[in-house]
């Protein structure tokens, strides 16, 4: 590899001037964009792949951003014209103990429709969970309580499997009352109000109530196979979400598609045979050394149910055992095996008695039921709730992305294509639910009033820019700040043509990085994936011999890593060692990108090179900004909560991030853990203090702290907030004290955003807001007259121009503030001009770069793990324990390793790695883990 590096030394050294401009190859757009002008106000250009100014068709109008600008737009909202006109009782249900959300639904129904048909006449309606809703009060065996016998057969006897006692029992509380919604719509009555709540509650269920009954559901959207897209074992299906929200003038119903994965239906060994894309049957006849598959089979099938061939009864599988058909066990006190058994009792002669086979019953049990694949058939309509695989993650995108025409089109059932099942807003009329309920639905949605916000200025060394639709172009411009890249070397992983590789990626990173000061590297080395941390430590060492001062080298060593195409376990031992054990900055390239690589690609890494090092690429001027740099010194902070998924027993994993500069570009971090599906940041007191100790040891005492919290539900607002404010406070108070500040206490504002919302808008083809596509152009925001609640400070905010699909707004609700007056329009400036700074894009983001930062350290948290440890977030198998052991937070804290000392106060946009993207726009979002 010496020779590459010599051959390009020649090449390099032209390159590597102190000349400061950037991206001198051609124009560079960032994260999709193409060209457009730089003209104050005006859309130009012809568009390209993934945004360019225009899309395409001639673009929106050109119109002056100097000030903000009055418009309609269209949403997925329908008005509730008249609410339901009855009082309902309402009773608890000690459920039976059922797992599965629609088979508890189904027990329910079966106890309506067969078991006691007099007595629930009209029909009840059920969450699902705990609670039955009635319009009469049910005229039950004991009074207001009773217990009725319910099971999968039509003649359930108690105490056989499958029979459940269900009891029903009147609540002591008040009758619910839908329609005094309006009344307390008026007196603007808190979210967590309890009538409000259960009378919203109530008007879920009876908008859901029709639909799950015909399709497969979750607690808020329903599904069907209409348009559905085959993958490896699963199917992805589109849907519909429906929720009710209460505005300042009406009850609202919001509609909108969604998607999710469902398990292949059919034979459970044509299932296995898809997913692990084998051809030969016998490919599953794993021996003791197939354990990766098998675990990785293993994992996929796990609490899927089955319908078995001999009894027809539902079963769940709970594992996996080699050579099923040959498992020998007892019965009437002779050893026979599962095949001898299948053979004499049911007739069935097995095809395949040594391929591996599924344990029905849960470990530890004492009688194992094991059935060979060939007798099990999966029931149709499961949801598949594990991470999907990231090489499906561009066909999962295409199925989930909907230009704004064909969505809402969906949404309001006057779609001409069979993409997707009818509109529920089409069925509403004719749902024996909502008729008897007396309630109204409008079928037509809502359009409402918002503004388009004065864009801010990007500025750069030497001039500023006017982004055009959440774009801007920085060919020729001067980085705000250059840093410095006087120590790195390449480090090659890719075993085939990698050394064509090094040198395109030395030639292209030299070519495009010209601001950086960058010198020659120091090596150029290659190695085996199997042997990181060797390579990684041998570079190390040809460093020092040119830099015998590199653990003190300030901006810190960089490695330029390249990665094979799928090398997970591979990148993850380089952040490890690069973060956690030598302290070097390590940007990861991957071989894929590398192959189709031009001069958009390096200079995105261009971008985050310097970013890396701690230079500044532009910062953001606007109003907002400048009337709280007036104010005094501020600090932003985002924070988040990232919980395990479905069955998965380890840590959530929390972050903090702050701005350490007075242009809230530059953010420094920390992550912990705690208790798994815990809201609540249970550290935010001393991370906050370690926070404003920084910042106040760099910049001085701050007088302002806004803090952006993502990831909290609407139903843990006061909960949530109510603690973290006085954790802020806390550790301010405790600041103060320890340091002895005469400084008076900064003011702050707490403020919640949201991105899982369904809320989408759609301007009239001929807007100003209209970006084109059908897209709204970045720097809409709604009025708090239409969609905020009646008794908040909220509002969406479109920050960012899609790339492809329909654009989603991020939800700010303003929980506490004492800098801006709950003034919402002060609000929206500040959060959007905090869209311009993530600093690896040239393109305004869909929420503020502190709270994107924070998502983005929460996803690092299995970097801090030893890779290939019992405790590697990396590793599924390794932290899917079973229901019966405990979990141990003081266990994964001990191995949950801190960040270097030398690099703990490197910039955050360390976070993704070239060759790694998240979607901005639909409502599928994904990081490759690259």
């Amino acid at each position: 590899m010496g020779g590459v590096g010599e051959a390009l030394r020649g090449v390099i050294s032209q390159q590597a001037s102190s000349f400061k401009y950037i991206l001198r190859m051609s124009g560079y757009q960032g994260r999709g964009g193409a060209f457009g002008q730089d003209t104050r106000g005006s859309y130009g250009g012809r568009g390209g792949r993934g945004g360019g100014f225009g899309r395409g068709r001639g673009g929106p109008p050109s119109i002056n951003r100097d000030q903000p600008l009055s418009v309609t737009v269209q949403t997925n909202c329908f008005v509730i014209k008249k609410l339901p006109q009855k009082d309902y009782y309402l009773y608890d249900m000690f459920k039976p103990d059922v797992e599965v959300f629609g088979r508890r639904q189904e027990l329910f129904d079966k106890l309506q429709s067969i078991v006691a048909p007099q007595i629930f006449s009209p029909r009840a309606l059920y969450d699902g969970k705990a609670l039955v809703y009635s319009s009469h009060r049910l005229k039950l065996a004991s009074g207001d309580g009773s217990s009725f016998l319910v099971g999968w057969s039509d003649r359930p006897v108690e105490g056989n499997r499958g029979t459940f006692r269900l009891t029903l029992k009147l609540t002591a509380g008040e009758m619910i009352r839908p329609k005094n919604l309006s009344t307390l719509i008026q007196q603007k009555a808190a979210v967590d109000n309890p009538e409000v709540t259960t009378a919203v509650n109530l008007l879920n269920i009876l908008i859901r109530q029709d639909s799950n009954q015909k399709y497969p559901h979750n607690a808020k959207a329903f599904f069907s196979s209409v348009g559905k897209m085959n993958l490896p074992g699963i199917e992805l299906w589109r849907g519909f979400h429906q929720s009710v929200r209460l505005t300042r003038d009406h009850a609202l119903l919001n509609i909108d598609t969604t998607m999710t994965a469902i398990f292949k239906p059919g034979p459970l060994l044509d299932l296995c045979m898809d997913y692990m894309q084998f051809r030969d049957t016998r490919e599953l006849m794993f021996d003791e050394r197939g354990g990766p598959q098998v675990h990785k089979l293993e994992r996929f099938l796990k609490k899927l149910q089955v319908t078995l061939q001999t009894t027809k009864k539902r079963r769940t599988i709970h594992g996996l055992v080699l050579n099923a058909g040959k498992h020998v066990f007892s019965k009437d006190g002779n050893d026979m095996t599962v095949e001898e058994y299948l053979s004499i009792t049911y007739n069935i002669h097995l095809r395949y008695p040594n391929l591996v086979g599924v344990r029905l019953t849960k470990p530890g049990a004492e009688h194992q039921i094991i059935l060979p694949l060939e007798v099990c058939n999966v029931i149709s309509g499961q949801f598949y709730k594990q991470r999907l695989p990231d090489n499906l993650t561009p066909e999962v995108v295409r199925f989930a992305t909907l230009n704004p025409a064909a969505r809402l089109s969906a949404i309001t059932g006057s779609s001409s294509t069979q993409i997707i099942a009818d509109s529920p807003i089409l069925n509403y009329k004719n749902s024996e639910f909502i008729v008897e309920s007396g309630m109204e639905i409008d079928t037509n949605p809502i359009t409402i009033h918002g503004q388009l916000l004065a864009l801010p200025k990007v500025k750069f060394r030497t001039d500023e820019l006017i982004p055009v639709n959440g774009s801007w172009n920085v060919l020729n411009r001067m980085l705000y700040k250059a840093a410095p890249l006087n120590c790195w070397a390449v480090v090659n992983f890719i075993e085939r043509g990698g050394n064509q590789l090094v040198e395109t990626v030395m030639r292209g990173t030299m070519q495009c990085a010209k601001s950086l000061d960058i010198s020659n590297p120091c090596t150029v080395q290659s190695g085996s994936g199997q042997a990181v941390e060797h390579v990684l430590n041998r570079t190390v060492v040809e460093m020092k011999a040119k830099f015998p001062d590199l653990e003190n080298m300030r901006p810190r060593p960089l490695l330029l890593i390249l990665l094979p195409q799928n090398a997970a376990e591979v990148r993850q031992r380089v952040k490890h060692w690069g973060d956690f054990t030598a302290g070097v900055i390590t940007q990861c390239v991957r071989e894929g990108k590398l192959k189709r690589a031009n001069d958009q690609y390096f200079n995105n890494i261009a971008l985050k090179l310097n970013a890396r090092l701690k230079g500044s690429n532009f910062i953001v001027s606007s109003p907002a900004m400048n009337a709280l740099s007036n104010k005094g010194r501020f600090i932003i902070m985002g924070a988040d909560v990232a919980h395990p998924g479905p069955g998965v027993r380890r840590p959530s994993t929390t972050s903090l991030v702050w701005s350490m500069d007075p242009h809230a570009a530059q953010y420094h971090a920390l992550t912990e853990i705690q208790n798994p599906r815990l809201e609540i940041i249970q550290s935010l007191q001393q991370m906050v203090y370690e926070a404003v100790l920084g910042f106040g040891k760099q910049n001085g005492t701050p007088s302002q702290l806004i803090f952006f919290r993502d990831g909290v539900s609407e139903g843990e607002f006061a909960k949530v907030a109510e603690q973290e404010i006085m954790d802020i406070r806390a550790a301010i108070d405790k600041l103060w004290k320890i340091m002895n500040i005469q400084d008076p206490k900064p003011k702050f504002t707490f403020i919640v955003v949201g991105k899982r919302h369904h809320i989408v808008f759609f301007p009239t083809q001929n807007s100003p807001a209209n970006d084109g596509k059908g897209n709204c152009v970045a720097g809409f925001a709604s009025d708090q007259r239409y969609l905020s609640h009646p008794s908040t400070t909220d509002f969406y905010l479109q920050s960012h121009a899609a790339i492809q699909g329909t654009s989603r707004s991020g939800h700010y609700t303003v929980i506490h503030d004492e800098i801006f007056d709950y003034n919402a329009e002060r609000i929206q400036e500040l959060a959007f001009s905090l869209c311009h700074v993530y600093a690896k894009a040239t393109r305004s983001v869909s929420i503020p770069a502190p709270i994107y930062y924070a998502d983005l350290a929460c996803s690092r948290g299995s970097f801090h793990y030893a890779p290939n440890s019992a405790f590697s977030l990396a590793s599924e198998a390794a932290s899917t324990i079973s229901d019966s052991q405990d979990f141990n937070l003081d266990d994964w804290k001990a191995n949950f390793r801190r960040v270097n000392k030398y690099m703990a106060s490197i910039f955050l946009v360390l976070s993704q790695d070239a060759g790694m993207w998240t979607q901005e726009n639909d409502e599928y979002s994904c990081t490759q883990n690259v």
